[in-house]
């Protein structure tokens, strides 16, 4: 996150204290978890980005097959979706593949770990407090 990223968000952040004036405590916690998701993305955007340029400039040559260029990775983490660009490598043996991702310990699905975690545990208690929520052919 660079200094200019910083100050717009103090800057949004006298914005928010003006906008929230007078409002209930409900509404100011919901403006403040916005506000607060929006600096998480940009933060995980910028750490992403940044240590995925490093892991291949340091290991350069050391992963199998041809180094396609950067392509773009998007993942919804519980403070909403971010993107980064992570390095490509092909060969015929393996196929397509980012080392970087696997360092990370991602699977090929869009969700983060955390945020499978927590749909994980959320998941059987929403199905028990609302059993129509889902609805089960032939039954």
């Amino acid at each position: 996150m660079n200094i200019k990223t910083i100050t717009r968000y103090l800057q949004e952040n006298q914005a928010l204290e003006e906008r929230v004036r007078g409002e209930s405590f409900q509404q100011i916690e919901r403006e403040v978890f916005l506000y607060v998701k929006r600096i998480g993305v940009a933060l995980m955007t910028s750490i992403l980005n940044r240590l995925s340029h490093e892991d291949h400039e340091e290991r350069k040559g050391e992963y199998e097959g041809e180094f396609q260029g950067y392509r773009r990775r998007k993942i919804r983490t519980i403070m909403g979706e971010v993107e980064y660009k992570r390095a490509y490598y092909w060969s015929k043996e393996r196929g397509g593949y980012a080392p970087f991702d696997q360092k990370l310990g991602l699977d090929g699905g869009n969700l983060s770990p955390w945020l499978k975690e927590g749909v994980t545990l959320l998941a059987p208690a929403l199905l028990v407090s609302w059993p129509g929520l889902v609805k089960t052919p032939g039954i």
